[in-house]
């Protein structure tokens, strides 16, 4: 196998677990939304297994694009249109444009609902810790009441207003 038809192979894999990752990732909104800690801890564990699998990915594909960038003349800022380029077959040039755009796309998406499914769980232990402090403070004996200037006024200290108005200066 080629080095180019073996980057098509990883980038496919890389793809088909960017998209369990996208699945996990949306079934974790749900359970983030659904307060269900069990299930946000377990969808925690089932992403580092995603994450070390994408990490054994990432060094073969490394491998491969390395081995790949040899071909290239100006081999700083590749992008992998650069290496294709240099693709013997078109269909397999294809191919890799298709599974690259594809991959960037979902890879993309990926992000975009993880730092939403970050700010869920901010959202929810705030909303949680504001539930707790209101559930543990003490009731006052007395509530504060504001006055016509928009400070708080002291019930003990001041008698109420009879309502009418001054007409003497």
């Amino acid at each position: 196998m080629n080095n180019f038809s073996r980057l098509l192979h990883l980038l496919t894999q890389e793809l088909s677990a960017q998209e369990k990752l996208l699945e996990l990732l949306s079934k974790e909104r749900a359970a983030i939304v659904g307060l269900d800690q069990a299930a946000i801890e377990g969808f925690g564990k089932d992403k580092g297994a995603l994450l070390e699998e994408a990490a054994k990915r990432e060094a073969a594909r490394s491998e491969v694009i390395s081995s790949l960038t040899e071909l290239c003349e100006d081999k700083d800022d590749l992008k992998l249109s650069d290496i294709l380029e240099h693709c013997p077959s078109a269909d397999l040039k294809k191919q890799l444009e298709s599974i690259g755009t594809e991959l960037k796309q979902t890879a993309a998406t990926v992000r975009h609902m993880n730092v939403h499914n970050a700010d869920l769980v901010r959202y929810s232990l705030g909303f949680i810790s504001s539930t707790l402090a209101i559930m543990h403070s003490a009731p006052t004996s007395e509530p504060t009441t504001y006055g016509q200037s928009g400070k708080t006024s002291d019930k003990k200290k001041k008698a109420a207003s009879s309502g009418r108005l001054r007409t003497s200066v």
